[in-house]
């Protein structure tokens, strides 16, 4: 190669090397955004007289005041005591990985390879999560197994200023 196509060649590549530089040299230590709540409701007993709530990723400080099973004619009925589980999160990756690759084209065949990675962070932090968990005692089981869809699970709660929130929970 000419010199003078090296020096384009460079100018080409010298962006995507700085770029691939700066990623590797992010500190791993800065703050990550908490993850948002989030949760599901399930019938829990083939009877349909049980449902179980489930709340993920409780922002700190945050206090659920009431899981409510809401029926077809608006009446409401409370969970019971909720249990709480503690445990740790992290983004679900090591320092390396493989993967099988499949590409191709319309011109150029198929052709199938190996790939290996390395992630320079190592990881990254974990994160503590929290996990609740209520059940409610279904005042019409029969009622909810017929349409399910016409109740509705919801959480309520204060955040930390005060704000009163509502999380509507999704049937799985």
């Amino acid at each position: 190669m000419r010199p003078r196509g090296r020096r384009r060649a460079l100018g080409r590549l010298l962006p995507l090397a700085l770029l691939l530089l700066a990623a590797a040299c992010a500190d791993p230590a800065a703050p990550r955004r908490n993850p948002v709540m989030t949760g599901e409701a399930v019938v829990a007993a083939a009877d349909g007289s049980l449902v179980e709530a489930r709340l993920f990723d409780l922002p700190p400080g945050a206090e659920i005041t009431a899981i409510l099973l809401i029926g077809p004619d608006g009446g409401e009925t409370a969970s019971g005591p909720f249990q709480t589980s503690y445990g740790e999160r992290g983004p679900g990756y090591g320092p390396a990985g493989i993967g099988v690759t499949l590409s191709g084209g319309s011109n150029s065949g198929l052709s199938t390879g190996v790939s290996v990675g390395v992630n320079s962070t190592g990881g990254g932090p974990s994160q503590a999560s929290t996990t609740l968990v209520a059940t409610i005692a279904v005042p019409e089981p029969a009622r909810l197994l017929e349409d399910r869809r016409a109740w509705h699970v919801e959480a309520r709660w204060i955040e930390v200023g005060g704000v009163a929130r509502v999380l509507p929970l999704p049937w799985r």
